[in-house]
């Protein structure tokens, strides 16, 4: 085979898997945009866990559903990261400081 047409068959085959290699990316990306951030990853307890003994969060992130991820503010139990489930009464931005009376938190494994 001649030098020109290895040189063309080699550019073609590269456009090609190229474009394949996109449509896979495109459709990876589309399939996981359209998970729900609530979806089967979070179970929820029938009976109450372990209470927090905090009052005081901090939310990191809104989710697209309207909850929200927020971090307790105090040293003792940091690191501890708490999700505030969307109501239609309330809305949450990032930053925003949230004071919960203790009797309403509990912990929740994931």
């Amino acid at each position: 085979m001649a030098t020109r047409t290895k040189f063309i068959l080699t550019y073609v085959g590269g456009i090609v898997t190229g474009v394949i290699l996109t449509f896979i990316f495109a459709f990876m990306v589309t399939y996981q945009g359209n998970s729900s951030p609530l979806g089967n990853d979070i179970i929820m307890f029938e009976k109450p866990q372990q209470e927090i003994k905090v009052t005081s969060f901090e939310v990191m992130q809104v989710l697209p559903d309207g909850s929200a991820l927020a971090r307790v503010e105090d040293m003792d139990n940091f690191g501890i990261i708490v999700l505030f489930l969307a109501d239609k009464g309330t809305s949450y931005y990032d930053n925003q400081k949230i004071d919960v009376p203790s009797w309403k938190t509990r912990y929740i494994t994931l």
